[in-house]
Parts: C-alpha cells; structure tokens; sequence
C-alpha cells in the first residue's frame, strides 16, 4: 500500500471512532430516562434518522426494536 492509503485509513478508523463515540453520547443524552428513539439519535445528533439507523447497526451493541434503540446483550460495549 501507498503511505496516502495508510492516512486515509488511519482517518477512517479514527473517524469510526468518533462516530461510536458520538452515537453513545446521543444514546445517554437523548433519552432523558427513557429508552431513546432512532428518531431521537438522530435530532441529537443532527442527521437523518436513515443515517441514525447506519451508525446503530455500525456500533454493533444496539438494536432497534420497534423504533427504540436498546443495548444488545453480549453486544461490543
């Protein structure tokens, strides 16, 4: 691989990671007590609820179950 395609790489990782590191922020700010809606995530965040839905599945340690976002068991933190 070419050193630029190491960067790019090293910047989708990082970018992963704060991305993982927003959505939990979200997760604990938006809910208020109660579990939080995609629709929820989303508006915190400021995006689509589509894009919401991407990152949840991304994170792999949520799930959507009738429009809420729960913690899997045994899912990654």
């Amino acid at each position: 691989l070419h050193l630029c395609d190491r960067r790019q790489r090293q910047m989708c990782k990082e970018t992963e990671a704060d991305r993982r590191k927003a959505l939990e922020a979200a997760l604990e700010g938006s809910n208020f007590g109660d579990e939080p809606t995609v629709n929820d995530v989303a508006d915190y965040l400021g995006i689509s609820t589509r894009t919401a839905r991407d990152r949840i599945q991304e994170h792999g340690g949520y799930e959507i179950e009738g429009g809420k976002v729960k913690k899997k068991n045994g899912g990654k933190d």
